[in-house]
């Protein structure tokens, strides 16, 4: 069992301008305003009416709430067997979507040799696929699809190549925890 408290800081690492703080409104980037990497859209889709003064008042308490409710439970990512690979699929979830996230495992644990279908969907085939994996192999091969699918965001949408050095930088997360236990 994997741990959501123990996957947090991971993402709120990720999240958060250390320069600027937790509230980002780049104008090049299409998600909009962010707090604590919570957007707009994905605050006023659980809370229907939040405005932009909502957003700038959310909380650490309040965005880690959103992160358990929205990306961490309805995977059930507390079912993966590797706390690694468990924060890996959590950041890449809150990041990409959770659709994105789950073609990215099922192409990685395919990678690694099991049939799973490639359909989007994290349920429980692809989480005990997950879970069949090595951990560290499944590590690997997750960094090399993100990588994979930032380059090629970059490359339909060359604007976004202004975020690329950062999003490769996520990307490898994962690896040198995997080489510390090594």
């Amino acid at each position: 069992m994997s741990d959501f408290n123990l996957a947090i800081p991971v993402i709120l690492k990720h999240e958060v301008d250390p320069k600027r703080g937790p509230y980002v409104d780049n104008p090049a980037d299409r998600g909009g305003p962010t707090n604590w990497g919570i957007t707009l859209a994905t605050l006023q889709e659980l809370r229907p009416g939040a405005t932009i003064a909502d957003l700038k008042a959310m909380t650490q308490i309040q965005a880690e709430g959103i992160y358990r409710e929205r990306y961490w439970q309805p995977p059930n990512l507390a079912a993966v067997s590797s706390q690694v690979v468990a924060t890996k699929l959590l950041d890449m979830g809150v990041n990409m979507g959770l659709g994105e996230m789950a073609k990215l495992a099922q192409r990685s644990v395919r990678r690694l040799g099991d049939g799973v279908p490639v359909d989007g969907d994290f349920g429980p085939i692809t989480l005990a696929a997950v879970n069949r994996c090595d951990p560290d192999s499944l590590i690997y091969a997750l960094v090399s699809a993100q990588r994979a699918f930032y380059q090629a965001l970059v490359a339909a949408r060359p604007a976004d190549a202004a975020f690329l050095e950062d999003w490769l930088t996520r990307a490898e997360w994962g690896l040198a925890e995997v080489e510390a236990l090594t």
